[in-house]
């Protein structure tokens, strides 16, 4: 339950980008029209460079998610710039 609200975004994000091509819906433009004339090599290349990318990012947040529920679970120390106070364990 803990990323739902992330893969949520995420995939509204998705959803929003790619249905936008409100010139299509009129004829104005012919997909042919639109479409790149980049190679596909490099299409692929940057598609994997972010899909590595945020596969980094999720795995480094859920990392420090995880050692930080795990520290106060433990009774650890308050992580830096949080009051005791917000932290139950070190509340008494």
């Amino acid at each position: 339950m803990t990323f739902s609200g992330w893969i949520a975004v995420v995939a509204g994000w998705i959803v929003t980008e790619v249905g936008r091509q409100p010139w299509l819906i009129r004829g104005v433009l012919e997909t042919a029209d639109a479409a790149s004339s980049v190679p596909l090599g490099f299409i692929a290349l940057t598609l994997t460079a972010y899909a590595v990318v945020y596969a980094g990012l999720l795995i480094s947040f859920m990392v420090v998610v995880t050692q930080l529920a795990l520290k106060d679970a433990e009774g650890g120390e308050a992580p830096a710039g949080v009051p005791p106070i917000l932290v139950p364990s070190l509340a008494s």
